[in-house]
């Protein structure tokens, strides 16, 4: 027969805890859980906040040229970053336009289908409106990169979806061989720019079926004129001789404030 403990004995002998239960269990690990995401969210936004110092895209605190250059000035923006020197482009081609009679603004948005800047052409004569989007690139145009302007064509917002709309590639160096065969190749109405990184319009070209909806009376003609260098590092004072283009509507000049008649 098995000898009894004492009462010390007993005392010392540390009784079994009871089960907390599976409702119990499962709260527990949701508090432990909540604390986790908890740490987490304020370490993201720690983050974010860091990053809001030099955010670009899709900001409330530019919405042209002048406003971006000034917002860049503040927060002290590096301007040899890629986001810099497109945002910078895309304000840059919407300055340009404005003197062709197109009435821009600025996407600002990751996800808007490759377009950078949506509004109007304004066309003489009678009241009339082409809806335009452009597509920005601070690079040479490629043949895949007329494919990337069909796409965004093809996925505009509604209210720039139908026959009177026109999309337009700008890029920052001259069009190749390549862009201009795939626009005319397009059964899509596009059209390219040659807009240089300091604000003049060197080419101007649509394809056929955009001349069809509306730009049939619209050329392009070249325009020689003494121009001084914008470049960083170029002398001041020194002037050289450069081509850009105009636009005529019906052989006579056109621009935005004065209207061929």
């Amino acid at each position: 027969m098995a000898a009894k403990r004492s009462a010390s004995q007993e005392k010392n002998v540390e009784k079994p805890k009871k089960s907390a239960g599976p409702l119990l269990g499962l709260l527990e690990q949701q508090a432990r859980l909540d604390k986790s995401v908890k740490m987490r969210g304020s370490h993201a936004k720690g983050v974010a906040a860091k990053g809001d110092k030099t955010t670009i895209h899709g900001s409330d605190e530019h919405y042209d040229l002048q406003s971006f250059l000034a917002f860049a000035e503040r927060k002290k923006l590096n301007q040899e970053t890629a986001v810099y020197k497109g945002t910078y482009y895309e304000y840059l081609v919407m300055e340009t336009l404005k003197s062709f009679g197109f009435h821009l603004k600025r996407t600002g948005k990751s996800n808007d289908k490759g377009i950078d800047l949506i509004g109007h052409w304004s066309l003489p004569g009678a009241p009339y409106e082409i809806k335009v989007i452009v597509q920005c690139k601070v690079s040479r145009g490629m043949p895949s990169t007329v494919r990337e302007l069909e796409g965004a064509y093809a996925g505009a917002p509604s209210g720039w979806t139908g026959d009177n709309v026109l999309a337009l590639l700008s890029s920052s160096k001259p069009l190749t061989k390549g862009v201009i065969e795939g626009l005319q190749r397009s059964p899509s109405a596009l059209g390219a720019l040659h807009i240089d990184p300091e604000g003049l319009a060197r080419q101007i070209i649509w394809n056929a079926v955009a001349g069809k909806k509306g730009l049939a009376g619209m050329g392009v003609t070249a325009k020689w004129s003494e121009q001084q260098s914008q470049a960083a590092g170029a002398k001041k004072g020194v002037t050289q001789t450069v081509k850009t283009v105009v636009l005529t509507w019906n052989g006579k000049p056109f621009t935005a404030d004065k209207k061929a008649a």
